[in-house]
């Protein structure tokens, strides 16, 4: 009976062995598991677009170092870029609305790139800004200032007559400016850019108008400018063409002078003229 107890608790303690070397085993085998999961939640690298630069990286704790950056234009023209805290910034100027392809190639540590792989690529495809005046067509009381709208902070203006825009300086990136104080009635052609690294964008033209109950038209050039004879003429209404003229359109009443014409000459051609109308 003695050894018959004996060898009943040598079985049940090698059992209980066994259940706690088991119970170790998973236990590490969950430990490693949430390791490599918290390494793989960890590792990665972020690509987007920025606010202030051309695009942003963001390498995780145990992502890893860039190891290059490259940015492609249209047509796959180098696009020159600095890397300053994870900000890509052109070291050339882009265009408004240019596309441009960056890639971001990032160099894993040396103990996870073997289940991982030693290197991470990322690729992002995207266009510089377009900054957009967002009211083309205004209502301005005698004697204010005219002020045109973006519809995001720019950093750099022109504004004049077609074809001979002014750059005027910028105290920060406002999304409003003022042209001051103009005409009861005019037109003009604003440029702009969204970011420091940017050329100027396409002119768009602006016009105002006093408040009438009557329509108002604006000229661009603006009346007495003088103009050479391949100069546009455009017509801008404070309502819409089809209300204020019907079916009609401009007509121009041409001599054998265009008066106010550069280089004025008695063979110089009609005055070209050309009409737009409010679309609001």
């Amino acid at each position: 009976m003695a050894i018959g107890s004996a060898n009943h608790g040598g079985v049940s303690s090698g059992h209980g062995l066994k259940r706690a070397l088991l119970g170790i085993g998973a236990g590490a085998m969950v430990v490693i598991a949430a390791l490599a999961v918290a390494a793989v939640a960890l590792s990665g690298v972020t690509l987007a677009s920025d606010s202030t630069a051309l695009a942003r990286v963001t390498v995780q704790p145990l992502g890893g170092t860039i190891e290059s950056v490259q940015a492609f234009g249209p047509g796959g023209r180098r696009v020159p870029v600095a890397v300053v805290d994870g900000r890509l910034t052109p070291l050339r100027r882009l265009t408004p609305g240019e596309q441009v392809s960056v890639d971001v190639k990032v160099r894993r540590p040396g103990w996870l790139g073997w289940a991982l792989g030693s290197d991470n690529t990322e690729h992002l495809t995207l266009r510089a800004p377009v900054a957009h005046v967002t009211e083309q067509w205004m209502t301005v009381p005698a004697g204010s200032a005219v002020r045109v709208s973006f519809d995001q902070p720019v950093s750099a203006v022109a504004y004049g007559n077609t074809g001979y825009l002014v750059h005027h300086a910028l105290g920060g990136t406002p999304s409003s400016i003022s042209l001051g104080t103009q005409p009861a009635t005019g037109a003009m052609e604003v440029a702009a850019a969204a970011r420091p690294w940017e050329r100027l964008g396409a002119p768009m033209q602006v016009s105002w108008f006093p408040p009438s109950h009557s329509p108002v038209m604006a000229t661009i050039p603006a009346s007495g400018a003088r103009i050479s004879p391949a100069t546009a003429i455009y017509l801008t209404f404070s309502k819409p063409v089809s209300e204020v003229l019907g079916e009609a359109r401009p007509r121009l009443l041409a001599s054998r002078q265009c008066p106010g014409v550069l280089g004025e000459s008695r063979s110089a051609p009609s005055c070209a003229w050309s009409s737009r109308g409010r679309s609001r």
